[in-house]
């Protein structure tokens, strides 16, 4: 019998990370539970331990090892030592199984040969000599690139095969050559290769007591995370191993956008198959949360917070930020707003008159100045704001626009940090509507294509398809609700983020969940979506080069057209491919925030 140990840290990412091999390995292999070992660092959280204690894992209690990071892996084959086995796998986590792995198991350790060489050869070279060992031949690594030179037993530490009657010794000499090692950091070339520590002594280890080896094909140890040619791959035979590294996407599944190879993506659309048809995934959300985004409190920042704690002395008003989604009934809720100005002002509210930058009544100014980094602009406008709610007494300021949520990656760590004094300073409210997952998604691309082109965002006005559009990283991103909802959350607090799901009483919706009582009068909508007839129409149009002006009367005629075409709407084909990818954050979107997302 052979097992399979990997290490566990107290990281969020870990615990998903875990969640998943352990998923792959029941799935897809003929590992079962009882050849598992999870080897848990002592600071491991409980809910974690509690999960493998539910679900009949086997874990095992270990303390942090040197560095206490990379180096935690070499306590795991103490555990095996007199267990009766016949070897045992040692994996990464950032792994996932995708076909049985017995077949390789012998009288050998087994390895994969590093994809890059680094450290460097001559970093190895030294090293080797300061251990007083003959140095192993000098071979290519793997991964097919210039001056890619490393030494012939130079492993990849991702997954190793020891066989029962080296476990003892290897336990042994790859702690001794590891401490050794470790107190000498002066024979790396630079700090950042100090974390080959574990690979290195690995590599000693095996040389210094002449163990005999055989090399691994990446079949068994492939990564995603690269797109170079890969020597050992054989790509006649199935990749057992996907060793994704921090290729997760958004949506908490692998990520396959470094590679165009059609067997390779085909392997990654399996494991993420398999990953949304688990039960329950349980660590995704702790994942999610844990990726907050980084504030820069620069001199620029500071400097805004002066000047806005001085506008703001003695007197607190309260802001509301609707910040869309796109796509959401937003451009009605506007001009209901901007129509409904003076009624708001009798119940002391504020919906500002400073339009600037935009045709349409919303605020997109504040999208602007925080994507420029202009906080001295921003500052004016927020000054001619107050003024403006100090003229009409009111209370509450009301700022609308979708960009908050259409630009949100596109704010560096100085103007996030903006965003968290406007919370300190004021009583801050932000207000998102979401909606189904494909319905938005169709949506959105009908509207990116009806936009004009712009260098800087490259799905604008495009001849392509949906799903093509799909492949597009910055479109993709305005898909992730959660990711959205956990940094406002962050930067706001949770109780002043409102989540609300999409209706078509959208003005009704706003009103209630900030209690404005005022009379709602229906007015017809006001942008109104493309059917997919029209749109691929626009796709023609899109493929010449058109001037702006024509461009504009084009579209006039087109949207005429467009009020027969919608009774012959058709449904996307790749709605499908949408709502997969999205059921990660549709339960947690159901169990946190209770939207039901029809």
């Amino acid at each position: 019998m052979h097992m399979i140990s990997f290490v566990v840290d107290k990281l969020p990412a870990h615990y998903y990370q875990a969640e998943l091999l352990l998923h792959s390995l029941e799935q897809n292999t003929s590992y079962t539970k009882e050849t598992i070992v999870v080897q848990c660092l002592s600071r491991v959280d409980k809910e974690f331990l509690d999960y493998l204690t539910v679900n009949n894992y086997t874990f095992n209690i270990i303390e942090p090892y040197l560095d206490g990071k990379y180096c935690n892996k070499l306590q795991q084959l103490e555990y095996f030592i007199d267990k009766g086995i016949d070897g045992v796998i040692l994996m990464d986590t950032d792994m996932f199984a995708m076909g049985d792995l017995s077949d390789i198991c012998g009288k050998e350790i087994i390895a994969k040969r590093v994809d890059a060489p680094n450290p460097s050869l001559v970093t190895l070279q030294n090293i080797y000599k300061q251990a007083s060992l003959a140095t192993p031949s000098v071979v290519k690594s793997d991964w097919d690139m210039p001056n890619n030179e490393t030494l012939e037993n130079n492993f990849n530490g991702g997954f190793y095969y020891v066989p029962q009657h080296l476990i003892s010794t290897m336990s042994k000499e790859w702690k001794k050559w590891g401490e050794w090692l470790y107190a000498q950091p002066e024979l790396f070339e630079h700090k950042s290769q100090f974390i080959h520590v574990d690979q290195i002594s690995f590599s000693l280890a095996v040389h210094a007591n002449k163990l005999a080896y055989k090399l691994l094909s990446a079949n068994y140890n492939f990564p995603i995370h690269s797109s170079l040619k890969i020597d050992s791959f054989e790509d006649t035979k199935e990749i057992k191993i996907i060793h994704y590294h921090r290729e997760i996407n958004d949506f908490g599944l692998l990520n396959s956008s470094k590679t165009r190879d059609i067997n390779t993506l085909n392997t990654i659309q399996k494991a993420n198959d398999s990953i949304v048809s688990k039960d329950r995934v349980v660590f995704y959300k702790q994942y999610k949360k844990s990726l907050r985004p980084k504030l820069l409190f620069s001199d620029k920042v500071l400097l805004f917070e002066e000047k806005l704690k001085q506008l703001l002395a003695n007197k607190k008003f309260n802001l509301i930020l609707h910040a869309g989604t796109p796509k959401t009934g937003t451009t009605s809720l506007q001009h209901f707003l901007a129509d409904s100005q003076d009624a708001l002002k009798k119940h002391k509210f504020l919906y500002p008159s400073n339009y600037v930058r935009s045709p349409e009544p919303k605020h997109q100014w504040l999208v602007g100045t925080l994507k420029e980094g202009d906080f001295e602009q921003l500052f004016e406008f927020l000054e001619e704001t107050i003024d403006e709610a100090e003229e009409c007494s009111a209370e509450s300021i009301i700022l609308s626009t979708e960009g908050i949520y259409n630009h949100w990656l596109d704010y560096n760590e100085e103007s996030r940090a903006i965003l968290s004094l406007l919370s300190k300073y004021f009583t801050l409210s932000l207000v998102v509507f979401f909606r189904n997952e494909a319905v938005f998604m169709n949506n959105l691309y009908k509207q990116y294509l009806k936009n004009a082109k712009q260098t800087s965002i490259s799905c604008y006005g495009q001849d392509v398809s949906l799903q093509k559009m799909i492949d597009d990283s910055w479109f993709i991103k305005h898909l992730d609700y959660l990711g959205f909802i956990y940094d406002c959350e962050s930067i706001f607090s949770k109780e002043n983020v409102k989540v609300i799901e999409y209706s078509k009483n959208i003005i009704q919706d706003f009103c209630n969940t900030l209690k404005i009582e005022i009379e709602i009068k229906m007015s017809q909508r006001k942008n109104s979506s493309l059917s997919d007839f029209a749109i691929e129409i626009l796709q023609v149009i899109n493929s010449y080069e058109i001037r702006p002006q024509d461009r504009v009367e084009l579209i006039k005629e087109l949207s005429t057209c467009d009020t027969i075409l919608k009774n012959y709407s058709k449904k996307n084909s790749e709605f499908k491919n949408i709502e997969e990818m999205f059921r990660l954050q549709k339960e947690v979107l159901k169990e946190e925030y209770e939207l039901l997302l029809f």
